[in-house]
């Protein structure tokens, strides 16, 4: 049986997305994203695949508008620092997210609808110029805010690059751009800062399960021991503030 052109390169599009989008997290990394309009969650790697020490991490593949902030936390000490204005910087990336979503539809949608009804040149044409003006869209607004975004000008070219040369990485352009962001935020804080009662339990028996998990590997005399022992009962302390 012969598979439809228009199925194959949909096909190709959606690897090349997913593959795109995966990452591979420490055990002590976290990723910050939103949840809903206002609220917050943290999400881990997998714990049954992932490859030399890291896990593997899906973005769900609809929700290409919410940014990813990736955070870590410190095993034997709690990080003390400024607090962040997380909501300011999900809101950076507000404006890309039509483009994307219209990207999508074009590039899943109407493209392989094209292909597979034989519609004629032109409105495969029209498809692929509307497709790429989406692409020029982001890119143009990414030049725009490089100093906010913190990208330089090789950066920019090489990201602007892969967008115009291979589309379905265009959709991840969100999360590209917010997982690059710097912080030098604690994710045990900004957890307990920004998470709901629930939430926050679930993230911390996570936090207790990897330190469970470091502490079992050490002599109950090591100051290693002790130190991961304080860190614990600090995360054992803290009730949500939300």
């Amino acid at each position: 049986m012969t598979i439809p052109i228009a199925a194959q390169i949909t096909g190709l599009a959606f690897i090349l997305y997913i593959c795109d989008s995966l990452l591979l997290l420490y055990v002590n990394e976290g990723i910050l994203t939103t949840k809903g309009r206002s609220e917050w969650r943290i999400l881990f790697g997998s714990e049954t695949a992932g490859i030399r020490g890291r896990n593997l991490f899906l973005p769900n593949p609809f929700f290409l508008h919410k940014p990813l902030f990736r955070l870590s936390w410190q095993f034997e000490r709690n990080v003390a620092i400024r607090a962040e204005d997380w909501n300011k910087r999900r809101r950076t990336f507000s404006v890309l997210a039509p483009l994307l979503y219209g990207l999508a539809v074009l590039l899943f949608g109407m493209l392989p609808f094209a292909l597979l009804f034989s519609l004629g040149d032109s409105i495969l044409l029209i498809t692929l110029v509307l497709l790429y003006l989406h692409i020029l869209g982001c890119i143009a607004w990414v030049y725009l805010n490089r100093k906010i975004l913190g990208l330089s000008n090789t950066k920019f070219f090489t990201l602007a690059f892969e967008c115009l040369v291979c589309p379905p990485i265009a959709l991840n352009l969100i999360r590209r751009l917010s997982l690059q962001t710097q912080s030098d935020q604690d994710l045990i804080n900004v957890a307990y800062n920004l998470l709901t009662p629930v939430e926050w339990e679930i993230v911390k028996a996570k936090f207790f399960m990897e330190l469970n998990l470091q502490m079992a590997e050490e002599d109950e005399n090591t100051d290693r021991y002790r130190s991961l022992t304080i860190r614990r009962n600090e995360i054992a302390s803290l009730e949500s503030s939300s």
